[in-house]
C-alpha cells in the first residue's frame, strides 16, 4: 500500500504587500520573497506570507534601520543648487567682513554657524552657513586681494598721495603699511586705502631701504611714480630728510611730488611744548587722578554723591593712555567737566592729611585754575579731540 504525500502550499509575494510597506517590493531570489529596501535584505513569505512580511517590519533589526536611515544625510545634501551657493557664499563674506571691521578675533567664527542655526532654525541659508576659523583665514585672503588689486588699478589711473609708516609690531620684522589717498568716482569723496603691508627683514630701516621698499610695491603693481602728487609722512629725518630720508629719494624718482609733514605730530611736539608752561604736569594729573578712585567703591561714591550736588552729571573719570595724543585730549575734556566736584571731593580727602598726590597736585593748581592762559590751552586741548584733528 503506498502512502500519499502530502501537497504543500505555499504564499506567494502580492502586490498589496507592497502597498501597505512601501520599502516591501518584489524580490529577484524568486516569487516566494519579499525584498526590502530598507534593510536591503529578502523576506521569505511562503509560510506567513503577509504575517511574515508584518513580523519583518516590526523588528528590532528593521526599526533600528530605519531610525539609522533617518539620522543619515543623503547625497542630495552635499550638492548645493546655484542660487543657493550664492547666497550662502555672500553670508559668509558678508559675516567675515563684519569680523574685519570690528577687528573681531578670527576664531570667533567656529561659532557663528552654530549660532545662526539656533537663531534661524528656519532658514536654508543657515542651515548651511559653513565657514569656521580656516574657510574665514581663506576669504579674507581673497579679499585682501581683491581690494588691492582694486586700489592699485585705481592708482595706475588718477593721481594719489603716498602715505607710508612704520610698525614694530611684525617683531624682527618691521611692517611699513602702504597707505593710498585718491579720489573715487563712485563714492564722490576721497578715501584712503591699504595698498600692501610689506615688511624690511634685514633689519636696517634707513631711508634709502624704505624708499626701495615703496618703489618694489609700487612697480609690482606697476603704478607709476607720475601719479604720486604728494608723499604724507611724520616728520622724522628718516621720512623726510632732504639727504638721505625717504622724501629726497622719492623727489629724485619725481621731482614734481609735494612733501608734506604730519599735522597731528607737529600740533603735538607744539602742545607738549606748550604744556610744560603749566603749573602741573597734565598727564601725570590724569593718571593720577585715575587710579586713585579705580577699584575703590568707596571714594567712587563719595565723588557720585558731589557730581550730583554739582549738577555735572555722574560721568567716570577717563584714564589717559601713553600713547601721544590719542586719549588726552577726551580725557581732559572729561576732567573739566568734574572739574568743580574733583576739588570738593579732594578737599574733603585732603582734611584727613592723607598723602594724596592727586589731592596736592589739585591744589596746588587751585589757584592757576582761573588762569586765562591755563584754561584756554586745557579748552583747546578739548576742542581738538572734538573735532578729531589731533586724533
Amino acid at each position: 500500500m503506498t502512502t500519499k504525500k502530502t501537497k504543500y502550499y505555499y504564499q506567494k509575494f502580492k502586490e498589496e504587500y507592497h502597498k501597505e510597506w512601501p520599502c516591501v517590493r518584489r524580490s529577484s531570489k524568486g516569487e516566494f520573497y519579499a525584498f526590502c529596501t530598507i534593510c536591503s535584505t529578502d523576506v521569505s513569505v511562503k509560510n506567513g506570507g503577509r504575517n511574515d512580511v508584518m513580523r519583518h517590519v516590526a523588528s528590532d533589526k528593521h526599526r533600528n534601520t530605519v531610525k539609522e536611515r533617518s539620522s543619515t544625510r543623503g547625497i542630495d545634501g552635499y550638492f548645493r543648487q546655484a542660487g543657493e551657493t550664492e547666497s550662502i557664499i555672500r553670508a559668509e563674506t558678508y559675516f567675515t567682513g563684519f569680523l574685519i571691521e570690528h577687528n573681531l578675533p578670527v576664531a570667533s567664527a567656529d561659532h557663528a554657524g552654530p549660532l545662526f542655526r539656533k537663531m534661524f532654525p528656519d532658514s536654508k541659508i543657515a542651515a548651511k552657513y559653513s565657514s569656521t576659523r580656516t574657510k574665514t583665514s581663506a576669504i579674507i585672503d581673497v579679499m585682501s586681494k581683491i581690494t588691492a588689486s582694486t586700489v592699485a588699478e585705481k592708482a595706475r589711473m588718477c593721481p594719489f598721495s603716498l602715505a607710508p609708516d612704520g610698525s614694530n609690531d611684525g617683531g624682527a620684522e618691521q611692517l611699513y603699511p602702504v597707505l593710498l589717498n585718491y579720489y573715487d568716482d563712485g563714492n564722490g569723496k576721497v578715501v584712503q586705502s591699504l595698498l600692501s603691508l610689506p615688511a624690511l627683514t634685514d633689519g636696517n630701516s634707513t631711508g634709502e631701504n624704505k624708499f626701495k621698499l615703496l618703489n618694489q610695491e609700487l612697480l609690482k603693481e606697476k603704478i607709476p611714480w607720475s601719479n604720486c602728487i604728494a608723499f604724507v609722512a611724520d616728520n622724522a629725518s628718516v621720512m623726510l630728510g632732504k639727504h638721505k630720508g625717504v622724501a629726497s629719494f622719492i623727489q629724485k624718482e619725481h621731482d614734481q611730488c609735494y612733501v608734506v609733514g604730519c599735522p597731528c605730530h607737529m600740533s603735538h611736539n607744539t602742545a607738549e611744548k606748550a604744556a610744560k608752561s603749566l603749573p602741573i604736569a597734565i598727564d601725570e594729573l590724569l593718571i593720577d587722578i585715575y587710579y586713585y578712585l579705580d577699584k575703590s567703591s568707596k571714594r567712587l561714591k563719595a565723588l557720585k554723591s558731589l557730581q550730583i550736588l554739582c549738577d555735572t552729571g555722574v560721568r567716570k573719570i577717563l584714564k589717559h593712555g601713553s600713547t601721544r595724543w590719542l586719549s588726552l585730549g577726551i580725557c581732559i575734556d572729561r576732567l573739566l567737566t568734574q572739574w568743580d566736584p574733583l576739588q570738593m571731593f579732594f578737599k574733603k580727602e585732603m582734611k584727613g592729611n592723607l598723602p594724596v598726590k592727586p589731592g596736592k597736585f589739585l591744589k596746588s593748581v587751585q589757584k592757576q585754575s582761573s588762569s586765562k592762559v591755563a584754561k584756554t590751552f586745557l579748552h583747546t586741548c578739548t576742542c581738538h579731540s572734538e573735532t578729531k584733528f589731533i586724533r
